[in-house]
C-alpha cells in the first residue's frame, strides 16, 4: 500500500474532509488530493502534521513505501545543501569585507595619493566608526538567522572586534613601515611595526575599534536570531 492510500484511509477513519485537513496543516485542498492520489509527495513537515492529526505513527504512514522515503531523504538533503550554501556565502562575505578594505587601501588608496583618499568613503573615522560596523552587522544578521552556525556564531563577535582593530595596522602602519624602508633602506621588522601600533594606540583607538567591531557583529546576530525566532513563532500561530 502506497502512502497516498494510507493518508486517505487515515483521514476517512478520522471523519475529516480534504478541506478540513488542508486547513489544519496549512496547505491547499488540491495538495491533499494530489497526495492521496499519489500524484505528488508531501514534504516531511506535512507528513508529521498529518501523523499528529490522524493519530497515526510516522512508521505506519511510511512503512514499505520506498519512493516516499527516498523523496523525504532527497528533500532533506536539498534543504541542508541550501542551508550549507547560504552559510558558505555568509562566511565568504564576512571575511571578504575585511580583505576587500585592505585591497582597497593597497590597490586604490596608495596609488592615488595615500591615506587621505579614504575621503572617498567619507573619512578614515567614518570608515572605522560607521561603515565597517554597519556592514559587519548586516552580514552578521545572516549568521544569526542561519541555525547552521549554532552557538559558534558568538565567536564571530570577538573576531569582528579583532579584525577592525587590526585594520589600521595592516593599512596605515604597514604603509608607513614600507615608506621608511624605501626611504632609509633599513630592514623591515614586522614585530617592531606591531609594537609601535599597540604602543601608540592602546589607550583609545584599539579599545574603541575593538568595541565597535564587537557591537556591530553582536547587534547583527541578535537581530538575525530574533527575526528567525519571530518567523517560527508566526508560522506556528498561523497553523
Amino acid at each position: 500500500m502506497e502512502i497516498g492510500e494510507r493518508l486517505k484511509n487515515a483521514r476517512n477513519d478520522k471523519g475529516l474532509t480534504q478541506e478540513q485537513v488542508a486547513a489544519e496543516i496549512g496547505v491547499s485542498r488540491q495538495s491533499v488530493s494530489n497526495w492521496e492520489n499519489n500524484r505528488a509527495y508531501p514534504d516531511i513537515i506535512s507528513v508529521i502534521k498529518m501523523s499528529d492529526l490522524y493519530s497515526v505513527s510516522l512508521d505506519e504512514l511510511l512503512k514499505e513505501d520506498k519512493k516516499m522515503i527516498e523523496h523525504l531523504a532527497e528533500s532533506t538533503d536539498a534543504v541542508e545543501n541550501q542551508r550549507a550554501l547560504v552559510k558558505r556565502i555568509t562566511e565568504i562575505a564576512y571575511w571578504g569585507l575585511w580583505c576587500l578594505l585592505i585591497l582597497y587601501y593597497w590597490l586604490i588608496v596608495l596609488p592615488t595619493g595615500g591615506y587621505s583618499t579614504f575621503r572617498v568613503l567619507g573619512s578614515k573615522e567614518l570608515l572605522f566608526y560607521l561603515i565597517y560596523p554597519v556592514c559587519i552587522a548586516a552580514i552578521s544578521g545572516f549568521i544569526g538567522a542561519n541555525k547552521s552556525f549554532g552557538n559558534l556564531k558568538w565567536l564571530y563577535v570577538p573576531i569582528s572586534g579583532i579584525m577592525l582593530m587590526l585594520l589600521e595596522l595592516v593599512t596605515g602602519y604597514l604603509k608607513d613601515s614600507f615608506m621608511a624602508y624605501f626611504d632609509s633602506g633599513m630592514p623591515l621588522n614586522p614585530f617592531e611595526v606591531i609594537y609601535y601600533y599597540f604602543a601608540d594606540n592602546i589607550k583609545i583607538w584599539i579599545p574603541m575599534t575593538f568595541i565597535l567591531g564587537c557591537v556591530g557583529c553582536a547587534a547583527g546576530i541578535f537581530i538575525g536570531t530574533f527575526i528567525r525566532f519571530a518567523f517560527l513563532i508566526q508560522k506556528e500561530r498561523s497553523q
